[in-house]
C-alpha cells in the first residue's frame, strides 16, 4: 500500500473499525451474516468503492495483486476469507471520505469517522470504541506507544 495511504493514524482507524465491527474475531456477521470480514462490509460497500473514481483504482489494484475478480459477487465472498483483501476495502471506504482520517490521540474524532464511513445501526456505542481504540493503540506499537501527532 503507498506510504501515503497506509500511515499509522490509517492503521489505528483501520484496527478499531474492525475491533468495533466484529471485536476481532467474526468474519461473517452474526446472527445475519449480511455483513463480511473483520470490517463487516456489505455489498453495498463494494460497489460504492468501485464506482468511486479515487478508490475504485485503488481497490482494483488490490483485487488484481490478490487476483480476485473484481466482481461484486466474488469480492463480497473473498472478504469473509481474505483479510488483505478485507482490510484493502476497509482502506477504500476511507478514502472515499471528504475529511482526513484522524490523527492519532483522539478517539472521539476516530469515532466520528468511524460512524460517518461505516454508518452502524447503534451509534451509542462510543464506550466500546474507546476500548477498541486503545488496545489498536497497543497493537500498533509493540514496543511502546504510537506518536500522538
Amino acid at each position: 500500500m503507498p506510504a501515503t495511504i497506509d500511515t499509522p493514524a490509517s492503521r489505528v482507524q483501520m484496527m478499531t473499525t474492525a475491533g468495533q465491527e466484529s471485536g476481532w474475531y467474526f468474519r461473517i456477521q452474526v446472527p445475519s451474516g449480511v455483513a463480511r470480514g473483520f470490517w463487516q462490509c456489505e455489498t453495498v460497500a463494494i460497489l460504492s468503492v468501485l464506482a468511486d473514481k479515487v478508490a475504485g483504482p485503488f481497490f482494483t489494484a488490490i483485487c488484481d495483486l490478490l487476483n480476485i475478480p473484481t466482481d461484486p459477487t466474488t469480492i463480497y465472498e473473498a472478504i469473509a476469507w481474505s483479510d488483505p483483501l478485507a482490510y484493502g476495502l476497509g482502506r477504500a471506504i476511507l478514502l472515499q471520505d471528504p475529511l482526513p482520517i484522524p490523527p492519532i490521540g483522539n478517539p472521539t474524532t476516530a469515532y466520528e469517522c468511524y460512524t460517518r464511513n461505516w454508518r452502524p445501526a447503534n451509534q451509542e456505542q462510543q464506550t466500546s470504541w474507546d476500548g477498541f481504540y486503545a488496545t489498536a493503540l497497543a497493537l500498533m506499537a509493540p514496543s511502546g506507544p504510537v506518536p500522538v501527532a
